[in-house]
């Protein structure tokens, strides 16, 4: 990166959506050590995007190298009232790092550890990163909620994850699928 650091986060900072969703594929694409420091200077920056964007190009990079750094800026970054804090993704970010520090080899730890219906695992965006595809999904318009019936991309595992669209934004349970009539179901013709 011919830039320093900060004047490229400053740019990036300071562009239109469409532009900053590709500085973010670079940074994502990126191997170069500026790019984890760019991707910091974003993540502290309390701009609620670029701290969502930055925190996920981290998650994805899955360098867990710079936890401790990313839990001091997680201490500082400025609380934002509203239904839904944005640190959140900071702090799935950080879960999914330390993952990857313990040397696990997918997410379903992190999955079989949520308890309850959350936010922090949503199967389309598991799916759009290559995590887990989406085998099937079955859509229960009269009870207002959807199963998707997932599979982990790494190791296999399968799972029925539940929306609940009854809140301000969906939340999402995963449940592994252990029962063989219901794994046949929805998985016969996908492997």
């Amino acid at each position: 990166m011919e830039k320093n650091v900060q004047e490229r986060a400053n740019e990036i900072l300071k562009m239109d959506y469409e532009e900053i969703e590709q500085a973010y594929n670079e940074l994502l694409e990126s191997s170069e050590p500026e790019s984890f420091q760019i991707l910091l200077i974003l993540l502290s920056s309390g701009d609620v995007i670029h701290t969502q964007k930055a925190a996920d190009i981290l998650a994805l990079k899955g360098d867990p190298k710079y936890l401790s750094e990313m839990k001091e800026i997680r201490g500082k970054l400025p609380e934002r009232r509203g239904l839904r804090d944005y640190r959140w993704t900071v702090d799935r970010a950080i879960e999914i790092l330390e993952n990857v520090r313990k040397a696990a080899k997918c997410r379903c730890e992190l999955y079989e550890t949520q308890s309850g219906f959350g936010e922090r695992f949503i199967p389309s965006v598991e799916q759009r990163d290559g995590i887990v595809s989406i085998a099937k999904e079955v859509v229960h318009q009269e009870e207002y909620f959807t199963e998707y019936f997932c599979k982990c991309n790494i190791c296999g595992r399968r799972w029925k994850v539940l929306d609940e669209i009854g809140y301000h934004y969906p939340l999402y349970s995963w449940e592994e699928i252990t029962d063989k009539r219901e794994y046949d179901t929805y998985f016969e013709n996908n492997d």
